[in-house]
């Protein structure tokens, strides 16, 4: 579809001759791999059936898997200008971002899916439960109207959430819908055409976070198939507002010494061609209440990854 800044292909794959078009982008942060890894797997699921999909006569989808290939070469959030992709919607100031608008405006898409990945540092509300995947119906102004684009959005996140609860119960989080126009996702509501923010988030210690991609690759096929039974007329679905905003209570860890703790948060840092994770210590008045894992001195079994975090934070 295009080139990167560095030059590298930007790839995209178009599937399906129905109505329908669906236009999904992920990666445009090159840090964030789950959810290129459930597209990936969706589009598996669409290449082995092929033209006898149920999915082929009702949908044409445009899926661009990895809009910022600079950023996942140095697995970075920024592109390798160390610009956010995700805040030039509007200034259009780098070739990506140029990329994605083109196909905006040449596909026309009537639903469109921003695919990204979220911190292992927020909590579905303050419940105390980890926000293993998120969403997001943007707003279109600054004054957050429930415009008729947004309210679709709100119908299918809360039919996700739904299809979601009966795997991970009320491990589901909703985003702040503050408006900012220079984000991508809020830049297309404003079109009005109907957009999702879909975050893989984090639960325990699945670090690969492959429980997550799989609860995005469920998401997206729930709300494909729930874009069928929309009913023309919609009201805003007031279950969206239950759904619990995001909090940035967890840490990823803490060691228990008796009446003392110390939090710990992984840096990911990527050497050799593999991707680590580096604690570093949480100072004590910015330590979250929640966490993923717990180390206790008291606990034999805990005591060789104690030392490892120990070993690790005195480097």
């Amino acid at each position: 579809m295009g080139l990167s800044e560095e030059n590298r292909a930007i790839y995209a794959l178009k599937w399906g001759r129905g109505s329908t078009k669906v236009m999904m982008w992920s990666q445009m942060h090159g840090n964030e791999s789950t959810t290129t890894r459930a597209l990936a797997d969706l589009i598996q699921n669409l290449e082995s059936a092929g033209s006898n999909h149920h999915w082929f006569e009702q949908f044409s989808f445009l899926l661009l898997p990895q809009l910022n290939p600079d950023g996942a070469e140095r697995f970075t959030r920024v592109n390798a200008n160390q610009v956010d992709l995700n805040r030039d919607a509007i200034e259009q100031s780098q070739k990506e971002s140029r990329v994605l608008r083109t196909c905006f405006e040449e596909f026309e898409p009537d639903y469109c899916f921003n695919l990204h990945d979220q911190r292992s540092i927020f909590g579905a509300g303050t419940s105390g439960e980890p926000a293993q995947v998120s969403f997001l119906a943007p707003a279109a102004d600054p004054d957050k109207v429930k415009t008729p684009s947004r309210t679709v959005s709100a119908h299918l996140i809360v039919a996700m959430r739904d299809a979601l609860y009966t795997v991970i119960g009320n491990q589901v989080g909703r985003y702040d819908d503050q408006f900012n126009g220079n984000c991508v996702g809020d830049y297309f509501q404003s079109k009005g055409v109907p957009t999702i923010l879909f975050e893989a988030g984090h639960a325990g210690e699945d670090y690969q976070r492959e429980e997550c991609r799989g609860l995005i690759a469920y998401s997206l096929v729930h709300c494909l198939d729930h874009i069928q039974k929309l009913s023309p007329d919609l009201d805003w679905p007031a279950s969206y507002d239950l759904i619990p905003e995001n909090e940035k209570n967890f840490m990823d860890g803490v060691i228990v010494d008796g009446t003392e703790r110390m939090g710990f948060q992984y840096r990911e840092e990527v050497f050799n061609g593999q991707l680590h994770f580096i604690p570093e210590k949480v100072a004590a008045d910015c330590a979250a209440p929640f966490f993923h894992r717990e180390l206790n001195t008291n606990r034999p079994e805990d005591q060789k990854a104690i030392e490892e975090v120990l070993t690790q934070l005195k480097k």
